[in-house]
């Protein structure tokens, strides 16, 4: 049996007005060939995203004036193929944001194709809106709480790790819930090497705890 090395988690929730507040940084773009459309990116610290691809299935995303360690990166494989896409790496290159991704044919074998990459970070506290995000990093490890600068929750509560068995995970947000909308989350695999593939499994709030829960 495997155990899936790395992943990231995002989870996003609330209404409407939680996507009004400015985000400390928030930045997107949908990728096809070393082009991100400037119709389908976004970057709040302003400024062209731009992509490299030094080599087949392997991706470098600029985000300039976004350059801060810590906050997450999630991508997913754009098109009618079989292409599957993880995050190799990300982080501050000067004031650039660099993430690197890389792309897989179904058999696990390095290939080109389009997708859809995005990176967050907060650091607020909030009570109008609910957003989580964490990068666990310790595939083996029974239970734990992720560092702090991948690590982030609006409600101010300490994000945890759970690993169930091999391959599987419970990533808990405390306080995100009761919320009037169920919210959605994001997996991705990370690692240079790693061509596992992740996804969710479910997800959902406690009742008595109120936390918000991913089944990975």
């Amino acid at each position: 049996m495997r155990l899936i090395p790395y992943v990231t988690v995002l989870i996003v929730a609330g209404s409407s007005a939680a996507w009004a507040q400015p985000a400390r940084g928030l930045a997107w773009a949908w990728v096809t060939g070393v082009t991100a459309s400037s119709d389908y990116q976004f970057n709040s610290a302003g400024g062209t995203i731009t992509v490299t691809n030094p080599s087949t299935g392997q991706y470098a995303v600029n985000i300039p004036n976004m350059g801060t360690p810590g906050g997450i990166a999630q991508v997913v494989a754009y098109g009618g193929g079989n292409h599957y896409c993880n995050i190799a790496f990300w982080g501050q290159s000067g004031t650039i944001q660099q993430i690197g991704v890389k792309c897989y044919t179904a058999a696990g074998i390095a290939a080109d194709g389009s997708f859809s990459v995005l990176f967050y970070k907060e650091d607020r506290a909030a009570a109008q809106w609910s957003n989580g995000y964490l990068w666990a990093n310790q595939q083996s490890t029974a239970s734990y709480t992720p560092s702090g600068a991948y690590n982030y929750n609006s409600k101010g509560g300490s994000n945890t790790v759970v690993r169930i068995s091999a391959g599987r995970y419970t990533a808990t947000f405390p306080n995100l819930a009761p919320l009037p909308h169920l919210g959605s989350p994001m997996v991705t695999a990370y690692g240079s090497g790693n061509t596992d593939r992740c996804r969710i499994e479910s997800w959902g709030g406690g009742k008595s705890e109120c936390d918000r829960q991913c089944r990975l």
